[in-house]
This record gives C-alpha cells, sequence and structure tokens, in this order.
C-alpha cells in the first residue's frame, strides 16, 4: 500500500463559455474565496507549462473576486475560445499555475517562448537564438519570461494566435505596422512557415522605435543586400542618404550603402549579410537618424527548437451516468495519438495528490484505450459521481497523476487514513454560485440522462437571480450547449466505431 498524506486542495477548474468571453474576466468560484481570498493581493500572476508568467488583476467584490485587468489579453494569445477548458492551481504569494484544454478534452499546444536575458543596456540587441524551456505541469516552471499586458501590447496576442491560420494580406501587414513594423506590400503572400517566424520575430524583439522588417532570400544572400520597404524609407530615410550604419548586439558596426532604383536596398552589406541564411527574419529599429539596430532570428535555430518542444501530456474527462454504468473511462483518441505507443503496458498507476497509487488495467482496441480492471473501484473509493471532472496528467511508464473536481468546481479533499472524502454536495450551494459559473449545473445533455440525477440546490437557500442574471443567457444553458457539443462528437466516434466492430464481426 502506498504512503498517503494529508494535503490541502489548491485547484479549481472553469468551463469557458460565450458569456466569460464576453465579459472580458473570470470568476473565481466562491468556495475556493472562501478557502484562500483572504491571500490574494490586487494582482496576481498565471504561469503556463510554456514557462510564460502573465500578471493580471484582481476585481473584488464582498465574497466574489474576478480575474480582469490582463485577463482578456491572456485568452487572445492562447485562443481561448468556448468550450475550452481551464485548470488553475494556487501556489501561495498570489500565483497560479494554468492548464489549458481545448474542445478535444486534450491540453493545447502553447505558444513557444524565448527565454529572454537580462540586459544593461535595452538598447542592445543580439542576434538571437530560441532555446527550449522545460515544460513542468503542476510545479512552477524555475525558468519564466515575464509578460505584464499592457495596452500597446493588445494587438499582438491576435497576431500570433492567428499564426498557423490563413490571413487577408492587408490585415496581415496592418497588424505588424500597428505595431511599428514596416514591411512590404508583398509581405502577406509569404509562406505559413515564414509568417510564422515573422509573428515570433515581432513577438520576442518588441522594438520601440519606427522598424522594419525583412526575410532574407537566397538572391539577396548572394547579392548582399536587403530591401527596405518603400512607406519606412519614404519616411525617415532622404534620398540624400548614401549610407547608413546599422549595429548588432555586440556593438559590431557595419556602414552600408543606400541604393535607389527607384526602390530603396541597402547593399553592399559585406560581413553583416554573410551571416544570412534563406529565411532569416531581420528585424531593423532606428535609433538614430541614419542608424539601425539589427536583431535576426534565424530560420535554423527555430526549426531545432520546434524539434525539441515537448508535447502536452494532460488530458480531462468529464464523468457522465454512462461512465459510472460502464465501469471503465476511454482515454481521448488525440491524447492515444500521441502517447499511445508508450501506453505498452497492460496495467496503470494512478496517484493522487495525497500520494496514494492505485493500479488500474488498460484495455486496447486498436487506437482505443480505457481505463477497465480497477477503474470503478478508483470511483469508489472517492466518491465520483456524475459531474465530476478528473485531469490526468502523463508522467512516462504508464503512470498518471490524477486531479479530481466535485460539482463545486473545486478540488476534492482526498481521502486520509482510509477515511471517506468529505466533498461538498451540489444541494449546499447557493443560487448564484450556480447561475456565474461556480459550478457544474443540474442539465441534460445530447446523450440519455447525463446529468439527471444531479441534486438540485435547496430553495430555502436560493436568492431571487439579479436583473442582471436574467439578462444574459444562463450558466446551465451555455453549459448545457457546450457539453453537447462534446456528447454529440463522442456518439459520432462510437457510432463509427460500432459500426467499424460490427462489420468487423459479421466478416468473421
Amino acid at each position: 500500500m502506498s504512503l498517503k498524506r494529508r494535503v490541502e486542495p489548491s485547484h479549481f477548474f472553469k468551463v469557458i463559455l460565450n458569456s466569460t468571453l464576453e465579459d472580458k474576466k473570470l470568476r473565481i468560484p466562491e468556495k475556493f474565496v472562501r478557502k484562500f481570498g483572504n491571500e490574494f493581493s490586487n494582482e496576481v500572476t498565471l504561469t503556463v507549462p510554456n514557462g510564460r508568467v502573465w500578471q493580471v488583476g484582481l476585481t473584488k467584490e464582498e465574497q466574489k473576486i474576478w480575474f480582469h485587468d490582463g485577463w482578456h489579453e491572456f485568452v487572445q494569445y492562447h485562443s481561448i475560445s468556448t468550450g475550452y477548458f481551464l485548470v488553475f492551481k494556487y501556489g501561495k504569494n498570489s500565483k497560479f499555475n494554468v492548464l489549458i484544454f481545448d474542445m478535444t478534452a486534450c491540453e493545447i499546444q502553447y505558444p513557444y517562448v524565448k527565454e529572454e536575458p537580462e540586459i544593461e543596456n535595452e538598447d542592445s540587441v543580439e542576434i538571437m537564438d530560441f532555446t527550449t524551456t522545460p515544460n513542468p505541469t503542476f510545479h512552477t516552471p524555475k525558468k519564466k519570461v515575464f509578460d505584464k499586458c499592457s495596452r500597446s501590447s493588445s494587438r499582438m496576442p491576435r497576431l500570433l494566435n492567428r499564426s498557423r491560420t490563413s490571413f487577408h494580406e492587408d490585415e496581415f501587414i496592418s497588424l505588424l505596422e500597428d505595431m511599428g513594423i514596416h514591411v512590404n506590400k508583398r509581405f502577406g503572400n509569404i509562406s505559413a512557415e515564414k509568417r510564422e517566424r515573422a509573428i515570433a520575430a515581432a513577438r520576442l524583439f518588441k522594438p520601440k522605435n519606427p522598424s522594419f522588417m525583412v526575410i532574407s532570400r537566397s538572391i539577396d544572400v548572394s547579392l548582399r543586400r536587403l530591401y527596405v520597404p518603400a512607406n519606412f524609407a519614404k519616411r525617415y530615410f532622404s534620398r540624400d542618404f548614401k549610407s547608413i550604419k546599422i549595429v548588432d548586439s555586440e556593438e559590431r558596426k557595419w556602414s552600408v550603402q543606400l541604393t535607389w532604383m527607384p526602390l530603396c536596398f541597402m547593399t553592399k552589406m559585406g560581413g553583416f549579410a554573410r551571416k544570412l541564411d534563406d529565411g532569416d527574419v531581420c528585424v531593423f529599429e532606428l535609433i538614430r537618424p541614419r542608424a539601425l539596430k539589427v536583431s535576426v532570428l534565424k530560420k535554423t535555430t527555430q526549426q531545432m527548437a520546434s524539434r525539441r518542444r515537448k508535447q502536452p501530456s494532460h488530458f480531462f474527462k468529464v464523468i457522465l451516468n454512462s461512465t459510472l454504468e460502464d465501469k471503465k473511462l476511454k482515454i481521448p483518441e488525440k491524447f492515444v495519438r500521441i502517447f499511445g505507443d508508450e501506453l505498452s503496458a497492460a496495467v496503470v498507476t494512478l496517484t493522487v495528490p495525497n500520494g496514494q497509487v492505485f493500479r488500474v488495467n488498460l484495455t486496447k482496441d486498436g487506437t482505443r484505450f480505457w481505463f477497465h480492471d480497477g477503474w470503478h473501484e478508483f470511483i469508489q473509493y472517492h466518491s465520483i459521481g456524475a459531474g465530476y471532472f478528473l485531469v490526468f496528467e502523463y508522467r512516462k511508464n504508464s503512470s498518471f497523476n490524477v486531479l479530481i473536481f466535485d460539482t463545486t468546481a473545486c478540488e476534492i479533499k482526498y481521502p486520509y487514513n482510509d477515511e471517506k472524502p468529505k466533498n461538498e454536495k451540489q444541494n449546499s450551494l447557493h443560487k448564484d454560485e450556480m447561475e456565474n459559473e461556480h459550478s457544474v449545473p443540474p442539465l441534460k445533455s445530447s446523450k440519455n440522462k447525463v446529468f439527471d440525477h444531479f441534486p438540485r440546490s435547496s430553495s430555502k437557500v436560493q436568492p431571487q437571480p439579479s436583473q442582471q442574471n436574467l439578462a444574459k443567457p444562463s450558466f446551465t444553458a451555455e453549459f448545457k450547449r457546450v457539453n453537447d457539443k462534446r456528447c454529440k462528437m463522442a456518439e459520432v466516434e462510437e457510432k463509427d466505431y460500432k459500426s467499424t466492430h460490427s462489420s468487423d464481426k459479421d466478416k468473421s
């Protein structure tokens, strides 16, 4: 029997609804606020597994607390939309770690960041390479990139989030130019790969002065020249300029010629151009009338970083009545596609935060994996009911860490010394918690009787809903819509499986 220890639950989860996105703020569950609210300052930090740290202001009203100032930028940056699922771990001193899950029930691929070195002279910028950062899960990353959201950078998350999607040419260029970065008017037609590097360079270098961006081509490298966008040249260079200076992070300087024909080119770039390869992204920032500071994002190092980037290792499951009846739990297929080859053992281990370890058999059928024998005992031991949420973290060697959340959206108190978990019942909730996204509501999904048997709140403790609540779709209705979508996706998947499975049997 594994050694158990008493742990204080420190997690809560939130389901992102349309109203959450419209409000541009996120309310912390009341149960969590009652427990930790007195420790919160007016500003908290949110750290995601790639190491990036966000500063977000809190809005407080009596016993209600919201993530507010800076929250919308956090949502935009990570492309969080309706139906996404977020898990928060409180680590004291107003610091939270955050995991983000999309509609597949699997963790997202977080935007890649580089740990930026502290430099005394902010005007000196090095030729920067990407380096990999660790991908911790429930633990605070050792390496952090601090990013305080500001109005001046509010459009950048939109740009970065869409780096892998299609842009209209004018929109892509205007978003860069909103940051003070001028580009060739044909820049919007570059390939998706080059567009991604351009976005990464813009985010990394964050020029404070008028700037322009160039992606080097093989012909430019061979001719030792780079094009200067016409709008930048007309605005900041005089045709009387015959030469300018460029400087890199090591204070190395080059004098290059300006050639107008009629387009403006920097030519005879000599030693600097020899450092460039096809596909490198160069950002030139005007620091004096005839001087440019240069930063280069190398194509090769970004590709190496992309190969080293770790796969997200979490998934979550909503416990339905059908889950309880089947006495098994299916692992999301997206997760199986990533880690299925590693799950070769017939038995996996599930470890809960108090240190207790459970052995559960794994049933496999092609690309479909279930927790099976031993799963029902795990469910019973923790008094897990319909509407509970479970988060699984894969730790290699067929072992998982598991977090359990009850219908208050907060983590349960795990059993200690074989005691049963004393988790809040749904009937202890106030209606304002139900109406304001603080629990999983009693509702039906597109499957038969998924959440039918949730206990309902007592009428004696239900205050009348406010006019504000009446003016918006209720949390119950929104959650039902999101859950229906998930269930329909699962139903289609299950029908496809049964159809294939039955046809195989007929053939045999």
